[in-house]
């Protein structure tokens, strides 16, 4: 069934397309013509369970593949070309602008380029409609990144208007409590930005909780706010949405199988579900596939992808969503 299609979760360095990827590691001298695109690309799809500090490092790679202006305007246009001709009228996409900074660009030059390359995209589809998410990163005690993170969110406030839709904490969760990012969220809360936080990804239900607790209108995965029933409650009861990714959960080992994963618990009991796929890349997935798998290991239906997808909708911080909206509750209600 045709309607437009949603995705609010999607890395950018995690979620280049294949042709990209291996575009710039052929420029990069990583690999060379011998190794063709395909072979390239199985190599590096996670394809086993793995703990998350272990998925991260995977990805160290990638954003050594975008360091200049040039390569993130084209990754930026390539990706949302890509989820263009998969469906995808509504997207999101988030980044951390600290980690383009190896080759002295700075962050704002960062953010300006990724705008640069989303901006084309919605030139040559005007149905797409796009956002950025600007995330700090959580790197643990042994990396002082104050100063980053402080950066990223006065530039998340600069850009406000300008495309970025959101800021985010990304990275280790846990590595540094998320309660140790309070000031920094009510910074941005206070200048009105949009919140969303990777939250009960790997860590327990009270990482939720605080992330509630600093203005999130979004969490990011939060499936281990089912561990405590309070949580769980607060969740639904606040109506806040969930950006939920299985394939990604289930690599990054936080739930022990993917019968473990509590979604068809969390829709059952009312909560506002929305589906991304997080880095398809690595992960080797598409929007679809992870329907196809809601579909074949939860008994999801059609019309609970279509219900997904406005939820998403939605929830985006996105302007220009209500088009967006206006199909996929007129589909809704035609199935009734």
């Amino acid at each position: 069934m045709k309607y437009p299609r949603v995705e609010l979760h999607c890395h950018l360095d995690g979620a280049l397309p294949p042709e990209t990827f291996y575009k710039l590691s052929l420029a990069h001298g990583i690999i060379d013509k011998s190794m063709d695109q395909e072979t390239w690309r199985k190599q590096n799809v996670i394809r086993e369970a793995m703990p998350l500090v272990e998925c991260l490092k995977r990805f160290d790679l990638l954003v050594s593949l975008l360091q200049t202006k040039e390569e993130l305007i084209e990754a930026a246009e390539t990706l949302g070309i890509s989820m263009y001709e998969q469906g995808i009228r509504l997207a999101e996409i988030r980044f951390a602008p600290q980690k383009h900074t190896e080759q002295k660009m700075s962050q704002e030059n960062a953010i300006e380029a990724v705008l640069e390359g989303m901006n084309h995209v919605m030139k040559k589809h005007p149905d797409m409609i796009m956002g950025i998410i600007v995330c700090m990163m959580n790197c643990g005690p042994e990396i002082d990144n104050d100063a980053d993170n402080l950066e990223t969110v006065e530039l998340a406030i600069k850009f406000k208007d300008k495309g970025v839709v959101g800021l985010d904490l990304a990275g280790a969760e846990g590595a540094n409590p998320t309660e140790s990012y309070r000031a920094l969220f009510e910074k941005a809360h206070q200048a009105h930005v949009n919140i969303t936080i990777h939250a009960g990804e790997v860590c327990s239900a009270d990482v939720v909780k605080c992330a509630m607790s600093m203005h999130a209108k979004r969490i990011g995965h939060g499936i281990h706010g089912w561990q405590d029933p309070l949580v769980a409650k607060e969740i639904m009861d606040r109506k806040i949405p969930l950006e939920v990714n299985v394939t990604s959960n289930i690599l990054a080992n936080t739930v022990d199988s993917i019968q473990d994963h509590p979604i068809r618990e969390m829709v059952d009991q009312g909560a506002i579900v929305t589906i991304s796929t997080d880095d398809p890349l690595l992960c080797g997935v598409t929007l679809q596939d992870e329907y196809d798998l809601l579909k074949r290991e939860f008994q999801f239906t059609e019309k609970d992808l279509i219900q997904f997808n406005l939820n998403a909708a939605r929830a985006s911080f996105c302007e220009g969503k209500e088009s967006v909206i206006d199909k996929l509750e007129e589909l809704l209600e035609s199935l009734k």
